[in-house]
């Protein structure tokens, strides 16, 4: 055990300069040799860190294996001793001569709070009173406990995965080695309600911090404004924002002082089909097939397009063609064959195809534009995604058509709002960590919550119906308090009493 205190004294040394000589060296340090050699970039992650780990880890096990058998023997066996010699090396020795002293000792024993057992042998009763027992098992449940937590540490340093991934309202984004994907749904930033000392904006633009909230008015200590200072003002609270912009490094980002929580709404979708949907936040990680998705901060994105209207062309090898302006999600437009008419559903400026063969927009930039047309017939409706170029014919063999995009109209490009940035873990040995987490502190709970009692009594008939009876008992914990209840109770059994030996 000594050996593993030094093993941890000499870790907390190293990993506690390995920290300060990353922080306090200059960065042209990173690139020496020594500084690479011993990973001090990252020291919790390096070979030596994880050599100590995996030693302190070895010395933990040798502990547990020698001291465990013997720690659970106390806990569940009994010793009985026959001989007052035995007896008297233990604190609080008596040598009580009393009537019926089997009976008297066994109820004292009772009152002490101790479960009584008996043996007979050579004309003498020898009775082993115990409780809390299981104290004894709280250092082997302490130690195996550490020894899972290590093991569980160099399980997650070793074959731990992080990354981190970004994505705006609609993304859906996957990583080979997931084998699943996640859709964005939308990212909000949650503000605090309007209150005292919180800095918000006029309806003019300036900006000051709330004073006093008075029913459905604030006052508000204005900042100055253009070099000129300004006095408070009362303004009905529903015309105050706490969720205005700032400039930081020449761009604009909401001001962080009012912002409550950042909530992410994504979705797990497996094979084009969704089986998890649900809001991160920040303590609050979606977990799936043992990844970790943590909420943990936000960017600017980039543009997104928009269009008032969409031409397109549609072309038949037997009527000719026939050229539409429809509205995304507009009502359908007929076409002049009669029997067929054509509805835009959805616009998307960048087209491309997740895993799942799902239609998404890879940017806000007008690069591969595409409408999802729904084709409406006498026999029934489909829909088709349409292009600048026609890739294939659709409709059957009455009546073939093309269709491709020939004009757009009325296009808008606005900031495409805030991207998510969501951090991935993926740790195998968590497991491992919690169960050594749990041990431990069941390990803690049974030293400090219990102790174990032991009394050894050996009671020899005398003449008559007086017996004599030797006595003692010791407790892990607390020894004196409990030598203290023991003779309480002994003195209860009367008779004459001494603590020489016999």
């Amino acid at each position: 055990m000594r050996f593993a205190v030094w093993i941890l004294v000499l870790t907390a040394v190293l990993s506690l300069s390995a920290l300060l000589s990353g922080e306090l060296l200059p960065p042209a340090m990173a690139d020496r040799a020594v500084f690479k050699l011993f990973e001090l970039g990252d020291p919790f992650r390096s070979w030596w860190f994880r050599l100590l780990l995996g030693v302190l880890a070895i010395s933990l096990f040798i502990c547990v294996t020698q001291r465990g058998p013997r720690l659970v023997r106390q806990a569940f066996s009994r010793t009985f001793l026959f001989d007052p010699q035995s007896i008297a090396v233990y604190g609080g020795y008596r040598r009580i001569i009393t009537e019926n002293g089997e009976e008297a000792v066994t109820a004292a024993f009772h009152r002490s709070g101790l479960k009584v057992q008996r043996r007979e042998a050579e004309g003498r009763v020898a009775l082993s009173g115990t409780a809390g027992g299981l104290s004894r098992l709280g250092p082997l449940f302490n130690h195996t406990g550490m020894l899972l937590l290590i093991l569980g540490g160099l399980a997650a340093g070793i074959t731990g995965y992080s990354a981190r991934i970004t994505g705006s309202a609609g993304d859906t984004v996957a990583l080979p080695e997931w084998g699943f994907e996640l859709r964005i749904d939308d990212f909000n930033i949650v503000y605090y309600p309007i209150s005292l000392n919180q800095w918000v904006e006029l309806p003019d633009g300036r900006r000051g911090k709330v004073a006093d909230i008075s029913g459905d008015s604030a006052l508000v200590e204005l900042a100055p404004h253009q070099g000129i200072e300004t006095a408070g003002s009362r303004l009905p609270t529903r015309s105050l924002r706490n969720d205005f912009l700032i400039r930081e490094e020449g761009r604009p980002t909401p001001f962080q002082g009012n912002v409550r929580s950042y909530v992410t709404r994504a979705a797990v979708i497996v094979d084009g089909r969704e089986v998890v949907k649900r809001d991160i936040t920040v303590n609050h990680p979606l977990r799936y097939r043992g990844y970790r998705f943590y909420q943990t901060s936000f960017e600017l994105g980039g543009i997104v397009t928009e269009v008032d209207s969409i031409t397109v062309n549609c072309l038949s090898d037997e009527l000719g063609k026939a050229t539409v302006t429809l509205a995304p999600g507009g009502p359908p437009a007929a076409l002049p064959w009669g029997g067929c008419s054509v509805a835009a559903l959805r616009f998307l400026p960048d087209f491309r195809l997740d895993r799942g063969l799902q239609a998404f927009s890879a940017s806000g930039e007008l690069r591969n534009p595409a409408v999802c047309l729904k084709i409406i017939r006498d026999e029934g409706a489909e829909e088709r995604w349409v292009f600048t170029q026609a890739l294939e014919h659709t409709g059957g063999n009455g009546l073939p058509l093309q269709f491709l995009i020939f004009d757009l109209t009325g296009i808008r490009t606005a900031p495409a709002g805030y991207r998510t940035v969501l951090d991935v873990k993926r740790e195998k040995g968590r497991w491992i960590i919690w169960c050594g987490f749990i041990l431990m502190t069941i390990g803690l709970a049974l030293i400090f919550s219990t102790s174990h009692r032991q009394a050894w009594a050996v009671v020899m008939k005398g003449s008559g119906s007086r017996d004599e009876v030797h006595l003692a008992g010791r407790s892990n914990r607390d020894a004196q308090r409990f030598q203290q209840s023991l003779s309480l109770q002994l003195s209860a059994i009367g008779g004459q009493q001494s603590k020489a030996d016999s």
